[in-house]
């Protein structure tokens, strides 16, 4: 395999000792087929003798003068050129090995932070012996070290960010892709609860609040990155109780908050005509809830047409399926069947023209019949308006809310 090697040089911390032995030593146990030297004003001068001393061609080396050697973020961008013009030159990250033994500490630094961010193959140092803190001629040691379990660890912490950006699928492929042999005990336990919090929030999402509750009663939620997705101590009895009464087609309080939730978080992520469908369903679940309340106590799925007065039998008996005989109605007639038996629900949407238009969107949407994408400003403005019909019935929605969403996003929005 072809070999890159990034050396920098230094000027030695002892007169009587000559920094350019060591350094050439190290270049031929790298044998590298390109070398990059950074260097300092001071110190170029060793790395032209260097190159002298080795002979090589003009192609194979390049000697890079650091602008600023003493100041590590300098050393950083400038070292992250390098890696760059490399790679040009047809080196893979894995191909290119920094080796960090002389320098100032800016420079090694820089180096080390410039190789770990372009996942370079390997980093390199020299050891050995010392005497009046100088390796001694002769016992040099080459050491080089792969920075797997540093990129292993900012996988593992990419992850979690995405878990947090809503990204569970993503963060789930990286998360199965760390190798937890390149990881401590603490970071391995990270990995493993990371994969359960994905896996239940994931499940959340998804509307599937039982296997939510079973992922998330396998987390262990003593590490501090973890503690972000610890929800309150009866949260997940009341998913397993929407879970329960989703199953059922019962519509609650519960519910309609979740479903909510599920919509902005839609809306949030950019996705609205996504946020647009949920918005919609959620509009024909209030009606089917108040429907479904004492005193009227009519399921919308099969409509009692002896709960309905005589003046309107005719009419809601029209709708009757020919196949099985049952009466089904959909989001508007639900509001018409409301309005007619005296719920003050029914004449609130009906007579709120607006949230009519922007709900009719949804037909033209993608998503449903259509082909036209709703704007941001019109979904938005849907939000309110359905959230002021449902706050009209249930006064303390903004608490179901709050209660009902991811706790890290109620953290951020309801400081």
């Amino acid at each position: 395999m072809k070999r890159a090697l990034i050396l920098t040089v230094g000027t030695g911390t002892r007169s009587d000792v000559k920094i350019t032995q060591p350094l050439i030593k190290t270049i031929r146990n790298s044998h590298p087929d390109f070398l990059a030297l950074a260097v300092s004003s001071e110190s170029k001068k060793f790395a032209e003798a260097i190159v002298q001393e080795l002979a090589l061609a003009g192609d194979r080396y390049r000697i890079v003068q650091l602008t600023l050697p003493d100041d590590v973020q300098s050393v950083f961008r400038e070292i992250n050129g390098v890696i760059r013009d490399t790679m040009q030159q047809g080196f893979g990250p894995q191909e290119i090995e920094v080796d960090f033994t002389s320098g100032t500490k800016a420079m090694t630094g820089g180096a080390v932070l410039s190789a770990v961010f372009h996942f370079c193959g390997s980093l390199k140092y020299v050891t050995g012996e010392r005497k009046n803190g100088v390796v001694m001629d002769g016992t040099e040691k080459f050491l080089s070290i792969t920075p797997e379990s540093i990129f292993a660890l900012q996988e593992l912490y990419l992850a979690r960010r995405f878990i947090l950006e809503l990204r569970f699928e993503p963060a789930l492929k990286i998360l199965d892709s760390i190798n937890p042999n390149l990881l401590d005990e603490y970071q391995r336990m990270l990995l493993e609860n990371l994969e359960k919090a994905a896996r239940a929030y994931s499940c959340w999402e998804a509307f599937d609040h039982k296997r939510f509750s079973g992922y998330y009663g396998k987390i262990n939620l003593s590490q501090p990155e973890v503690l972000p997705f610890r929800v309150q101590g009866d949260i997940p009895n009341r998913l397993v109780g929407i879970s329960k009464t989703l199953k059922s087609g019962i519509v609650t309080e519960d519910v309609l908050a979740d479903v909510f939730n599920n919509a902005l978080r839609r809306f949030d992520e950019g996705k609205v005509d996504d946020a647009l469908s949920r918005l919609y369903r959620l509009t024909e679940m209030l009606g089917q809830w108040e429907l479904s309340k004492p005193p009227i106590e009519i399921t919308s799925s099969d409509v009692d047409i002896q709960k309905i007065p005589s003046e309107k039998k005719s009419y809601f008996d029209g709708l009757r399926d020919k196949k099985d005989g049952k009466i089904r109605i959909g989001l508007q007639k639900t509001y018409e069947l409301l309005d007619f038996l005296g719920s003050p629900l029914g004449g609130l949407f009906l007579n709120d023209k607006k949230i009519q238009a922007l709900l009719a969107k949804r037909n033209y949407s993608i998503l449903a019949h259509g082909t036209e994408p709703i704007s941001r400003e019109a979904c938005q403005s849907l939000f309110e308006r359905v959230e002021a019909l449902i706050i009209s019935r249930i006064a303390n929605f903004r608490d179901l809310k709050k209660e009902l969403d991811f706790p890290w996003r109620v953290k951020k929005f309801f400081k």
